[in-house]
């Protein structure tokens, strides 16, 4: 709450990414959640979210995970199958085949 005071994290089109204090983080991880009622985010409602936890002394593993996050973030299309998917392995294949396709 004290970090959404200071800056919202919503960025649009129903998404949200907020991220935690790298002083709490033990690893990095991105994580998403897709709620099927939007959530009352402050600035909008969101149904999508990346929590982000990403220590920055992870150096290359930081920079190319928020790389593919924006990447996926531009994407309306996977955006719009994302806030449709009902369970994670869905969500995974979703957005481990977008990184693959990017990647080659």
């Amino acid at each position: 709450m004290k970090r959404e005071a200071r800056s919202p994290t919503s960025v649009g089109n129903g998404i949200a990414i907020p991220h935690g204090d790298e002083l709490h983080i033990k690893s990095s991880q991105i994580l998403m959640f897709a709620s099927e009622r939007p959530i009352d985010w402050g600035t909008e409602n969101v149904s999508l979210l990346f929590l982000i936890a990403i220590k920055t002394s992870d150096g290359n593993q930081f920079q190319q995970a928020l790389r593919e996050l924006y990447g996926v973030l531009k994407d309306d299309f996977l955006i719009k199958q994302l806030k449709q998917t009902t369970t994670s392995r869905e969500a995974y294949r979703l957005l481990t085949s977008f990184i693959n396709e990017r990647s080659h």
